[in-house]
């Protein structure tokens, strides 16, 4: 009776806290820095982490797909700066309307997102390589269409998007919340989502059991283009221009939340839940160093910090259950 406690303890540490373990850290975190500072937890303050958490958890979804899949994506964050500026320059200068600028954000993304997969699948570059490259060339087209000014002059309705609450929360957080059950669904009750675990738990084993692999990672690389798109629509919205560089640094946010929610940079890992939690937990320490009055550049320092640190909490992980 004893050995089968013992047993069903170990099976609770190494199975509920290593999946659920980042509900715990969120919980951790908002409790430090409401003792820290009494302005942290109020009304206000957490829908404020809320806003700030719901460009990064929109990012972080289509990324735990690419990380599930076994690929990695660097360029998220350029996507988002070229998307912002297509809207910008389709509004602003071709005054072509909000419905058509919209669009074009999101085609944008898409395309960019089926660049990367094209050179994944077809071209055989490593998605590190491929990701990389369409970084620079998107942020150049960036600079170029924008000639490295910001635009502004988005109508009131837009930029409304982002300052508006319903039922007490604030629009973009509703947003990520719906793209939430919407992929969760996606990955775990269509045959495309458990293909995903399938490719990035081992690719030639997915391939020789009939599944078009090329395929699927266009999808899930036409499908962060789509989602980089779709933030930046919301970016857009919240800053009240469109701005060649910002995206920058989304990417970064976008991984951590996604390994801090669980997902494995080795592949066959991850969930959506987690994805959004991961967001919010970056968000919230953002948010609890900017109350606490840190400055903004040591806050990239512990941003870079939290990767290292949930990667190697990853890595410990899969050594121990090797064991």
């Amino acid at each position: 009776m004893s050995n089968l406690l013992a047993k069903a303890k170990m099976e609770f540490k190494g199975g509920l806290l290593s999946r659920y373990g980042y509900i715990v850290i969120l919980v951790a975190i908002l409790a430090l820095f409401s003792v820290l500072s009494p302005r942290f937890f109020t009304v206000n303050n957490l829908m404020n982490i809320g806003l700030q958490a719901s460009i990064r958890g929109i990012l972080a979804v289509g990324m735990t797909i690419i990380i599930i899949s076994g690929g990695i994506d660097l360029s998220v964050g350029m996507i988002m700066s070229l998307a912002s500026i297509v809207l910008g320059y389709t509004v602003i200068t071709l005054k072509l309307g909000m419905p058509l600028g919209m669009l074009s954000a999101l085609v944008t993304g898409v395309v960019c997102g089926a660049f990367n997969g094209l050179l994944i699948t077809k071209g055989k570059l490593p998605p590190f390589i491929a990701t990389l490259g369409l970084t620079g060339i998107a942020g150049g087209f960036a600079l170029v269409i924008s000639a490295g000014y910001s635009m502004y002059g988005f109508p009131d309705s837009f930029t409304a998007i982002a300052a508006n609450t319903f039922l007490g929360l604030p629009i973009p957080l509703i947003l990520l919340l719906i793209i939430g059950v919407i992929y969760y669904f996606f990955l775990y009750s269509t045959h495309a989502g458990r293909y995903c675990f399938a490719i990035g738990s081992n690719e030639e084993a997915a391939k020789l059991s009939g599944i078009n692999v090329t395929r699927k990672k266009m999808i899930f690389y036409s499908n962060m283009g789509l989602l980089a798109g779709f933030a930046s629509i919301i970016l857009t919205s919240r800053i009240a221009s469109a701005h060649p560089a910002a995206g920058a640094g989304y990417e970064l946010d976008a991984i951590a939340a996604s390994v801090i929610g669980g997902a494995s940079l080795m592949g066959g890992e991850g969930s959506i839940p987690g994805a959004i939690v991961g967001a919010i937990i970056m968000a919230t320490i953002q948010n609890g160093l900017n109350v606490l009055d840190v400055n903004p550049f040591w806050q990239k320092v512990a941003i870079g910090l939290i990767l290292i640190v949930a990667v190697l909490m990853d890595q410990l992980r899969k050594d121990r259950d090797r064991k």
